[in-house]
């Protein structure tokens, strides 16, 4: 199920699935943890876009969001 939040937060399942994802969610709170915690991940990285952060910062930010999906963090 794990697989399933990223698509889910980037909005990127349809509505039979993203309910499911959901469901599990209320459930499971590292699911929940792992799904709050991409959102705001992914909120943060499109505000510094938006103020256009040295390329250097924007690419660590990138790995350092990678690497957390990837479970090589934390």
């Amino acid at each position: 199920m794990r697989r399933r939040v990223e698509p889910l937060v980037d909005g990127e399942l349809d509505m039979r699935a993203a309910r499911a994802v959901r469901q599990h969610l209320d459930d499971c709170p590292g699911c929940r943890g792992y799904a709050e915690l991409l959102a705001k991940i992914k909120a943060s990285l499109a505000r510094l876009e938006r103020r256009r952060p040295p390329a250097l910062a924007t690419a660590r930010l990138r790995r350092w969001s990678e690497d957390l999906a990837a479970g090589r963090l934390g």
